[in-house]
C-alpha cells in the first residue's frame, strides 16, 4: 500500500510541476512554437503508447512467480522495442505531408537537429523498457513515481533554461533538449532497477523453449486492438485539432488543456477513483434483491456524491464563465499580451462547459464500469466506437461548415460526454430496478436537477445586470462575481444542511 500511496502523491505533484512548469514555458514562448512542440509531443507520445501500453497491461495478468517468470516479463520488455521501428516510420509517413510538417516544421533551421534529439529520447526510453516492466512485475511503484516526477521537474527546467539562454536561437530545439532529458532521467533511473539472480536483462529462451508466455501473447493481442480504438476515443480531439487548425490554434488548445486537467486530475479523478473501488466493493457483496438494503445505503451515498458534482457546476459554472478570460490574463500576467491575436480568451469560457460535463462522465463511468457485466462492457465498448464517429462528424460540421472555430471542437467533445453521460446513467438505472428492484424517482432527480439550473440563471443574470457585461474585464466587476458566487454558495449550503448533518452525523459514528 506504501508503494500505492507513493505512485498517488507522485503523480499529484507531477500535474503540479507540470502546471507550474508551464507557466514558465508559457510566458517565454510564441503560440506557434508552442503548438509544433504540441504537435511533436502527440506524435511520440503515440508511437510510446501503441508500443508498450498493452504489453504494460498483459505483463500485469502474469500469474506465475520466480526466475521463468520474471526472465518472461523481461522478455515481453523488448516487445516495444522491436514495435517502435514500423510504428515510427509509420508515424513519420503518416505526417509528412501534413501542413505544419511542410510548412511549420520542415523550413526551420533547426528541424533535422530536433528529429534526430527526438528519436534518441524514443530509444532511452523504449530501451529501458524491460526493467520497467520488471520494477512493475514486483510492484516497486515508489519507483516509479520517484523516476516520473523527477523527469518531468528536469524537462522542466531543461527546457526553461535553453528558453531564457540567448546563444540558442530555436525555441524548438529547447522543447526537444527538454524531451531528451525527461528520458535520460528514467534512462538512468530503472538502470539502477536490480535483476534477481539467474535472470538477464537481456531476453533469452525460456525453460519451455520459447522465447514469450503463451497466455500472455494471447492477452497481448487481444489488448494491443483495444488499444488502438482506446488511442482514437481518447486522442480524438487531438488528431481532429492537428487537422483542421494551424499550430497557433494548437497551442491555444494545449493552454487551456493545461488548465483544464489540473482542476480534472487534482479535484475530479480522485473522486472518480475512491467511488469506483468503493462500489465495486459493495457490489461484489452483493447478488440478489434480499441484499437490497446494503444497495440502497450505497445509492444514499452515491446520490450524495452526485449532489455535491451538481452544486460544484454550478458554481464552477457561474463563476467560471465570466471570469475565465480575466484569471487567464491574470496568471499569464505579462505574456497575455502573445495571446491577444488568437482565441484563447475567448474559448476558455466555452470550455468551462465541457469541464462541467466531464466531471459528471468521469463520476457515472466509474459507477458503470463497476456494476456493468461482461455482455454490458461489451457493448459499452460498440457505443464508445459510435459516439467516436459522432465526436469526428459533429467537428467537421462544427469546424468546416458552422466555422465555429475552436469552440467547435470543443462543442464535439461537450456531445460526447453527454451521450456517454445518458448511456451510463440509463444502464445504471436499469441494473438497480432490473438487479434489486429498486426504483429511483426520475421526477425527483429532474426537479432537483431543475431548481439547480435556475439557481444558475438567476446568479448569471445578478451578474450581468450588476456589471452590465457578461464577461468581467475589471476588478471590480470580479469582486461583484465572487460576491455572487459566495452567496449562491450559502443558499446551497441551506439548502443541503439537513443532509450534511445527516453525513456528519454517520461519519461520527
Amino acid at each position: 500500500m506504501n508503494g500505492t500511496y507513493a505512485l498517488i502523491l507522485g503523480q499529484v505533484a507531477s500535474k503540479l510541476l507540470t502546471f507550474g512548469l508551464n507557466q514558465a514555458l508559457i510566458s517565454s514562448v510564441d503560440p506557434p512554437t508552442l503548438g509544433l512542440a504540441t504537435f511533436l509531443e502527440f506524435i511520440t507520445n503515440s508511437i510510446l503508447f501503441f508500443s508498450r501500453e498493452a504489453v504494460r497491461l498483459s505483463t500485469q495478468r502474469t500469474s506465475s512467480s520466480g526466475v521463468s517468470a520474471e526472465q518472461s516479463v523481461i522478455n515481453f520488455g523488448y516487445v516495444p522495442v522491436i514495435l517502435s521501428i514500423p510504428l515510427s516510420c509509420l508515424a513519420l509517413l503518416w505526417n509528412w505531408p501534413s501542413r505544419t510538417f511542410q510548412e511549420e516544421f520542415l523550413p526551420l533551421p533547426a528541424s533535422t537537429l530536433s528529429l534526430v534529439i527526438l528519436a534518441v529520447s524514443l530509444a532511452l526510453e523504449l530501451s529501458i523498457e524491460p526493467l520497467y516492466e520488471l520494477n512493475q512485475y514486483h510492484m516497486n511503484l515508489g519507483n516509479k513515481a520517484q523516476f516520473e516526477s523527477l523527469g518531468i521537474l528536469c524537462r522542466g527546467v531543461v527546457t526553461v533554461l535553453l528558453l531564457k539562454w540567448k546563444p540558442l536561437n530555436s525555441s524548438l530545439l529547447a522543447f526537444m533538449c527538454g524531451q531528451l532529458a525527461y528520458s535520460f532521467v528514467q534512462f538512468i533511473g530503472y538502470l539502477k532497477v536490480n535483476v534477481p539472480p539467474g535472470v538477464s536483462g537481456l531476453a533469452r529462451r525460456l525453460p519451455n523453449g520459447g522465447w514469450l508466455d503463451k497466455q500472455i501473447v494471447q492477452v497481448w493481442k487481444a489488448l494491443f486492438v483495444q488499444m488502438i480504438f482506446k488511442q482514437v476515443l481518447t486522442e480524438g480531439d487531438k488528431l481532429v485539432i492537428n487537422h483542421f487548425f494551424p499550430l497557433s490554434t494548437q497551442a491555444v488548445y494545449a493552454v487551456m488543456s493545461n488548465y483544464g486537467s489540473i482542476l480534472a486530475r487534482l479535484v475530479f479523478s480522485p473522486i472518480e477513483e475512491s467511488s469506483r473501488v468503493w462500489f465495486t466493493k459493495v457490489m461484489a457483496m452483493t447478488s440478489d434483491k434480499s441484499d437490497q438494503r446494503r444497495v440502497i445505503s450505497a445509492l444514499k451515498s452515491i446520490e450524495d456524491v452526485c449532489v455535491g458534482y451538481l452544486h460544484f457546476t454550478v458554481l464552477l459554472l457561474m463563476a467560471g464563465i465570466p471570469n475565465a478570460a480575466y484569471v487567464l490574463r491574470l496568471v499569464l500576467r505579462g505574456a497575455a499580451a502573445k495571446w491577444d491575436g488568437t482565441d484563447l480568451f475567448t474559448s476558455f469560457g466555452n470550455y468551462v462547459w465541457y469541464l462541467a460535463l466531464l466531471a459528471f462522465n468521469g463520476i457515472f463511468e466509474a459507477l458503470f464500469t463497476s456494476v456493468a457485466t461482461t455482455k454490458e462492457l461489451k457493448y459499452y465498448s460498440y457505443f464508445m466506437t459510435s459516439s467516436c464517429l459522432v465526436f469526428f462528424l459533429v467537428s467537421k460540421l462544427a469546424i468546416e461548415h458552422w466555422h465555429l472555430e475552436l469552440s467547435g471542437l470543443i462543442l464535439a467533445n461537450a456531445v460526447n460526454m453527454l451521450m456517454r453521460i445518458i448511456w451510463c446513467s440509463y444502464h445504471l438505472h436499469n441494473t438497480f430496478v432490473r438487479r434489486f428492484g429498486i426504483h429511483i424517482d426520475k421526477i425527483r432527480v429532474l426537479a432537483y436537477i431543475a431548481k439547480c439550473a435556475l439557481l444558475f440563471i438567476v446568479g448569471n443574470g445578478v451578474q450581468k445586470y450588476i456589471n452590465g457585461t457578461t464577461t468581467t474585464t475589471t476588478f471590480r466587476q470580479f469582486f461583484n462575481s465572487g460576491v455572487i458566487c459566495g452567496i449562491s454558495l450559502l443558499v446551497q449550503i441551506s439548502w443541503e444542511y439537513p443532509r450534511i448533518r445527516s453525513y456528519v452525523k454517520r461519519k461520527k459514528e
